[in-house]
C-alpha cells in the first residue's frame, strides 16, 4: 500500500495506471501493519540486530524472499519493450535484494535506502542482465528525509 502511495502521483501527472505485482512487495507485507525502522530500534534490539548484520527479521525466509523478488523482476523484464521506461515503487528489501543479486554482495541487506529514494537499474539486452546506475538518490526528498532532521 505504501509503494502504491509513492506511486500514485507519478502514475496521475503522466496519466498511468498502476499494475500492481504481488511477488515485488516487500518482506513485511503480511503484518498487520507497518512497523518503521525507527520503532523497531526502540521495542526490538534483536531484530534491528540482524538487520544490521545484513539479515532479515527472523520471521522472513530469506530464500523464499529472494525467489519471489527474482521472479517478479525477470517476468518484468521479460514483458517489456527494449525501449520501455518502467518505474517500480517498492521497499528497501526489494532493492536490497535486486542490489544483492546484481552485484554479488555478501550480505542480503548492504545498502541504507531511504523513503522515497530512487534506485536505477538499467537492463542489457545484449548482455541479458541488469546493471546498478544510481542507489539511493534522495535529491528531490532531501528536506523530508527524517535523519536530515536531527541537528
Amino acid at each position: 500500500m505504501r509503494a502504491i502511495e509513492t506511486g500514485q502521483p507519478v502514475a496521475d501527472k503522466l496519466g498511468l495506471t498502476i499494475e500492481v505485482d504481488d511477488r515485488l512487495a516487500e518482506y513485511d507485507r503480511d503484518l498487520p501493519h507497518y512497523i518503521p525502522i525507527e520503532q523497531i530500534a526502540k521495542e526490538n534490539p534483536e531484530e534491528l540486530q540482524r538487520l544490521v548484520d545484513g539479515h532479515l527479521p527472523s520471521s522472513v525466509d530469506e530464500t523464499q524472499f529472494l525467489a519471489r523478488i527474482s521472479a517478479g523482476i525477470n517476468d518484468l523484464v521479460a514483458s517489456a519493450d527494449r525501449d520501455d521506461t518502467v518505474a517500480v515503487f517498492s521497499h528497501g528489501g526489494v532493492i536490497n535484494v535486486l542490489l544483492h543479486q546484481i552485484l554479488g554482495t555478501e550480505r542480503l541487506l548492504s545498502f541504507h535506502v531511504d523513503y522515497a529514494s530512487v534506485t536505477r537499474l538499467l537492463w542489457s539486452a545484449s548482455r541479458e542482465r541488469l546493471a546498478v546506475a544510481g542507489v539511493n538518490g534522495t535529491e528531490h526528498v532531501w528536506d523530508l528525509l527524517p535523519r536530515n532532521h536531527r541537528w
